[in-house]
């Protein structure tokens, strides 16, 4: 037994080449077959180098496009450059081998300063290939940062955006409950400078008594859903009329209940060509006047009994101030007064 002279792997006498690292180990025979042999081994070491440098630059190609041309430049310049001009150097030297007839003590010490030279260069890539991977794992930590930083950007900009929608709609409803408050205002001073606190009517024969403003004040708030769905009502009400769920009037029994002091509410029921309409808004149900609707000495105590009115004139146009609101009875036929509108002459 003795040890390889290379890579110091024990070795069976005989042995023609090392199992390791295929150093020739019979080195006494002719020196043509030496430096053959030894030259086949260098040639095999050259053929390893090249695998490692063709394996480096599929490892370069993998290499994130997030990485830039200039530090792809930098690396190429500080490091690979002159590792490939050494290369070119150990070639130069295996062809002076090839040509060359040496001494078995010369040609010995020559592949040992290549094999060590060759160990250098391979570490030399490896310490390459690891600080490029350094490298690389780096740009994609700060990538990362950027990452969860614009993340964190877009969402306070979401809220923000969402709670600026929510203050636009609270503008709007107020802006509307404001107008709504103003045209309720100027009209009772209107009626008080004309009439007094109390205010009657003459139209076709008949005197219609108004009541207190007071109660339309009280109740002259209304809320985002129904101010848009007032807006709709009097921008176009031929539009308006292809929303409406149902249409519907009030039972005369539950009306004659109503007149006569009962407390139990208005009932509404289905009815083709109604005087109102039933829509849903957001989850809740209103009702307003269809264009059905005619008024007449007949039937304005029903639309007052279901809508406030204000500067009420029978023979005059009105505007939605206010949905009525109703809620659906069971069996789904029927539907009660909750709530009543307003309405303005």
């Amino acid at each position: 037994m003795f040890n390889c002279p290379i890579c110091d792997s024990e070795s069976n006498e005989g042995q023609e080449t090392c199992f390791t690292c295929s150093y020739p180990l019979n080195v006494n025979g002719d020196s043509q077959f030496i430096n053959s042999e030894l030259v086949t081994w260098a040639r095999k070491l050259w053929q390893e180098n090249n695998f490692l440098k063709k394996k480096q630059e599929k490892y370069d190609s993998t290499i994130t496009q997030d990485t830039s041309n200039e530090f792809l430049e930098k690396i190429k310049i500080e490091l690979f450059t002159p590792l490939q001009d050494r290369l070119q150097v150990y070639n130069e030297r295996l062809d002076r081998l090839e040509k060359s007839e040496p001494t078995d003590q010369s040609l010995s010490f020559r592949l040992d300063s290549l094999q060590e030279q060759v160990n250098c260069f391979i570490s030399e890539r490896e310490n390459g290939l690891i600080n490029i991977q350094r490298q690389v794992a780096q740009i994609h930590h700060e990538q990362s940062q950027i990452e969860n930083q614009w993340k964190k950007l877009t969402d306070n900009l979401s809220i923000t955006q969402n709670q600026l929608n929510e203050m636009q709609d609270r503008l709007e409803e107020l802006k509307y409950n404001i107008e709504l408050n103003n045209s309720i205002n100027n009209s009772k001073s209107a009626r008080d400078l004309s009439q007094g606190s109390t205010d009657t009517y003459q139209s076709v024969g008949s005197t219609i008594e108004i009541e207190n403003f007071s109660s339309m004040e009280n109740r002259g708030y209304i809320g985002l859903e129904e101010s848009r769905l007032v807006k709709r009502y009097n921008r176009d009400l031929s539009s308006f009329s292809q929303q409406y769920v149902e249409e519907v009037n009030a039972t005369e029994e539950s009306l004659n209940n109503l007149r006569i002091g009962s407390n139990s509410s208005v009932i509404f029921e289905r009815k083709r060509r109604g005087n109102y309409w039933i829509v849903k808004e957001n989850g809740y149900e209103y009702l307003v006047p269809s264009n059905n609707l005619r008024l007449n000495q007949h039937n304005y105590k029903t639309v007052e009994d279901l809508f406030e009115c204000i500067n009420f004139k029978l023979d005059s146009n009105f505007q939605l101030v206010k949905p009525a609101r109703v809620s659906p009875l069971p069996g789904g036929e029927t539907w009660q007064l909750e709530e009543r509108g307003i309405l303005q002459f």
